[in-house]
């Protein structure tokens, strides 16, 4: 459905870092760049002294929900459970700082666009924790899960549509993928029927493998339930899930095949941690690392003096969308509606202008937020136009748009009417979520 995002708001992430026992002097480091925008990183915290030997690391990940246990790439959706992946598998490939995808990984990629190709080749030592050496058919793994009649997960996207051969794949006209072709044990090729720009940022290639050793006798249709996938999933990443207590803690171990080699500190220990108790749990030492922190919670946390706030631009915005058509499940489109009740542009904007996201930012949100003024986020600095201003306050300007649009008070009670002088009911639907939600919705 069409949707006018003018009333967006841009995110800041925020994770807390506890003090070490007896710590020294402590500085952060803060990395620089020439075109500043957005929230400027500050995710490192250095401390002078001697390493901890054998140390477990406690992890704190604030949530009122349990996580579901889903450790598979193919289908694990929303958080905590991709947090706990991300933490685990994460490093395949890196990024760069527009996070377009970069070589130096788990795994190089080059891309082809004249070819309409990308070919990816893995590490030489990039191993699961099992010992099995990760090759091309762990990234065809991926594919042929998603791509397969019963998988009902949502990865099979566009950008996973866009891979030559996989459709036809889907409907079993095709025993194999034709766009997805094996060079060798640590090479593969994957041919795009467009080379759109996304590819470039990831889309239609999988971030992560698929140990193919382990799933390829196992239906799709079981792989969400089983074993593999719940209690013992494998990961080529700097740790593997060694042991989960369901929806509560998961603990990891280093992977000692890890491909830059095992990682100093050997165990991690994941938990969820319901944010009324977060507070509490930060101020008595409990936890190394605090995941999930949000603006409900930053004043209280702020105030704590042994801990660090390191802050990251979030990749991400919320924004109001209108409704302005209907789905025609047949046709698979929006069929536009010119006589919805908010098909006028002039009544849309005026809202625009009538809502004032930098208050909403510093009042609800402690300044963690701020008005968004395109559809690029500030993160991708050298795409983000840091010169246009967007939607700001400015309420003559909302009500000379009414005025214009035919949108009258006509019987002079304060309120206007819509354009053939009946009441103008407008239905605003909101997500719940946490302390403010209800507040920023009443403003709205």
């Amino acid at each position: 459905m069409k949707k006018l995002k003018f009333s967006a708001l841009a995110l800041a992430s925020l994770v807390a870092l506890s003090a070490c026992a007896k710590p020294t002097d402590k500085k952060t480091s803060e990395k620089t760049e020439e075109k500043k925008v957005g929230v400027q990183d500050n995710l490192v915290v250095e401390n002078e002294g001697t390493a901890v030997e054998n140390a477990t690391l406690k992890v704190a990940y604030i949530s009122d929900s349990p996580f579901t246990g889903i450790f598979h790439q193919a289908f694990v959706n929303g958080t905590p459970d991709s947090e706990i992946l991300a933490h685990s598998t994460n490093g395949t490939f890196l990024v760069d700082s527009d996070y377009k995808l970069k070589n130096g990984g788990g795994a190089d990629v080059e891309f082809k666009p004249e070819e309409k190709k990308a070919i990816i080749t893995i590490n030489d030592k990039y191993t699961w924790n099992d010992g099995v050496p990760v090759t091309a058919k762990d990234f065809l793994q991926y594919y042929k899960t998603i791509a397969d009649k019963d998988y009902e997960g949502v990865r099979f996207d566009d950008d996973m549509r866009n891979v030559v051969g996989i459709e036809e794949y889907q409907k079993g006209e095709a025993k194999e993928i034709s766009g997805v072709k094996i060079l060798a044990d640590k090479k593969l090729e994957i041919n795009f029927k467009k080379f759109t720009p996304s590819i470039l940022w990831g889309g239609g290639i999988p971030f992560e493998p698929v140990p193919a050793h382990i799933y390829e006798n196992i239906p799709v249709k079981e792989q969400e339930a089983h074993d593999a996938t719940r209690k013992t999933p494998l990961s080529p990443g700097p740790y593997y899930i060694k042991e989960i207590v369901p929806g509560q803690q998961v603990i990891f171990e280093a992977n000692p095949h890890y491909y830059k080699g095992a990682p100093k500190v050997k165990t991690v220990v994941w938990k969820i941690v319901p944010s009324a108790q977060i507070v509490a749990a930060l101020q008595s030492g409990e936890y190394d690392l605090t995941v999930g922190l949000n603006s409900d919670l930053y004043e209280k946390v702020k105030a704590l003096n042994n801990l660090k706030i390191a802050v990251k631009d979030d990749l991400s915005y919320s924004y109001i969308g209108f409704k302005l058509g209907k789905w025609d499940k047949e046709k698979e489109e929006v069929v536009m509606d010119p006589n919805a009740k908010m098909a006028d542009v002039r009544l849309r904007q005026a809202m625009g202008y009538a809502i004032d996201n930098d208050q909403v930012g510093e009042k609800f949100y402690k300044g963690l937020r701020r008005n968004a003024t395109q559809l690029m986020i500030p993160a991708f600095k050298n795409f983000y136009d840091n010169e246009l201003k967007g939607y700001t306050y400015d309420l003559e300007k909302a009500k000379k748009l009414l005025d214009e649009a035919g949108f009258k008070d006509v019987n002079n009670d304060g309120i206007r009417e819509d354009k053939n002088g009946q009441p103008l009911t407008i239905k605003f639907a909101s997500m719940s979520g946490g302390a403010i939600a209800e507040p920023i919705a009443q403003y709205y």
